[in-house]
């Protein structure tokens, strides 16, 4: 009992308001991903997200959307992009769903993975592997995993709302 009182003591304020934010972000991934079906949990699992490096990435895919649209073949590409940024602020309760691209569209796809979409998707496969490897990060490796197949071929995919 004395060491524990010891430990507390050495902590200082920051030492133990970083205890208590750690075991509140335990509790509130436990009922996120307890309730990760109703709107409850899915805004829960957007917070962590957007707290967790959400908002980052989403301003990555702005600009990349952004630069792609600077170049006249790839705005179709740019336009995705800029749709992905959405998708990655608030990820969980939506999915992506391919359809069947146009010709212009499946031409720029091909182009498009050969350039950057399979290292795009091997990166984020990757690290959806790594987040699955601990039971707290499969929410985020569903998500990554569904980044990743944006990834590799972006064109043809729309975004639809999971019920």
């Amino acid at each position: 009992m004395e060491a524990i009182k010891e430990f507390f003591a050495n902590l200082g304020p920051g030492g133990i308001a970083g205890i208590v934010a750690g075991v509140i972000v335990v509790i509130l991934i436990i009922i996120a991903l307890v309730n990760r079906n109703n709107a409850i949990g899915r805004t829960i699992g957007n917070i962590l997200w957007l707290i967790c490096g959400g908002l980052e990435w989403g301003l990555v895919m702005l600009a990349v959307g952004i630069v792609c649209c600077v170049t006249i073949l790839f705005i179709p590409v740019g336009i995705q992009y800029i749709k992905l940024a959405g998708f990655v602020l608030w990820p969980f309760g939506k999915d992506t769903e391919f359809t069947k691209p146009s010709g212009f569209k499946t031409f720029l796809n091909v182009v498009w993975a050969i350039l950057a979409g399979w290292e795009l998707f091997l990166s984020y496969s990757l690290t959806a592997l790594i987040c699955a490897i601990t039971i707290v990060g499969i929410p985020f490796a569903k998500i990554y995993w569904r980044i990743a197949k944006f990834m590799f071929l972006p064109l043809g995919r729309t975004f639809i709302k999971i019920q």
